[in-house]
């Protein structure tokens, strides 16, 4: 049971933050609680990996960052930009020794190795979602609707796809300027070769995955853009398999 007597207060930017020896208890009100989605975030020190801080300056506030041990592996430090939009971590102005004095406190009372997990709570975050919804690259190929890259799934049109099992690859498509049937050559005569070469593209981009298949012709002057798109979605689809 935690010691009463050994509670640590800090009144942050838009939360309160306390220390008892056991758990850090972030409580966030204001604007705070908008900004990150979470009003309550409690973190035994059994789950903490490390903690850091940086102490405010003319221009701007300190933070607080926290390293967290969660169901899913431990996590990182928030970036420093994105710590008002964390759960794991607080700005502040004023009371810096109490801040100081909070930090050191949890500082000392980290376990060598990991005891314990909290809940992964970032996916709640407003910023968060908003992240995995914002587009991070598009491809437009001079015929069909653009492909559109989030940080989870892929879009193309109405359609929309996660990227976890999709697999993606961009074809040359000069064997398929070359195929010509043999009824299509004695129907056009020379024609034939000229409405095959005009109706092929250069190159075809293939996404597939459970349940799907989408294909788009590339033309030359595309190319390099869409091997840049295809080295983009290989990237994100990397990190939903790991």
């Amino acid at each position: 049971m935690a010691d009463s007597s050994n509670l640590i207060e800090v009144d942050a930017s838009g939360a309160h933050v306390t220390f008892d020896g056991e758990a850090l208890v972030i409580d966030r009100s204001r604007m705070s609680s908008i900004d990150v989605g979470v009003r309550h975030t409690r973190i035994p020190v059994g789950a903490i990996v490390d903690i850091d801080i940086t102490d405010p300056t003319f221009q701007y506030k300190g933070s607080v960052r926290l390293s967290v041990n969660t169901e899913n592996g431990p996590i990182p430090f928030p970036s420093g930009q994105d710590v008002s939009c964390s759960p794991y971590g607080f700005l502040f102005w004023r009371h810096r020794e109490e801040v100081h004095r909070l930090v050191e406190a949890v500082r000392r009372a980290i376990p060598p190795e990991p005891t314990a997990v909290v809940e992964d709570q970032r996916g709640k975050s407003v910023f968060d979602k908003m992240t995995r919804n914002a587009v991070i690259a598009t491809f437009k190929p001079d015929k069909g609707p653009q492909y559109e890259l989030t940080q989870t799934r892929l879009r193309h049109g109405a359609d929309n796809e996660p990227l976890k099992g999709m697999t993606v690859d961009l074809k040359d498509g000069a064997p398929l300027q070359q195929r010509v049937t043999a009824t299509r050559l004695l129907l056009l005569g020379p024609l034939a070769l000229a409405a095959q070469k005009k109706s092929g593209g250069d190159s075809y981009i293939e996404f597939s995955g459970p349940g799907f298949h989408w294909a788009s012709e590339v033309d030359l002057k595309q190319r390099d853009e869409a091997i840049r798109f295809v080295e983009r979605v290989r990237s994100q689809i990397a990190k939903q398999q790991g």
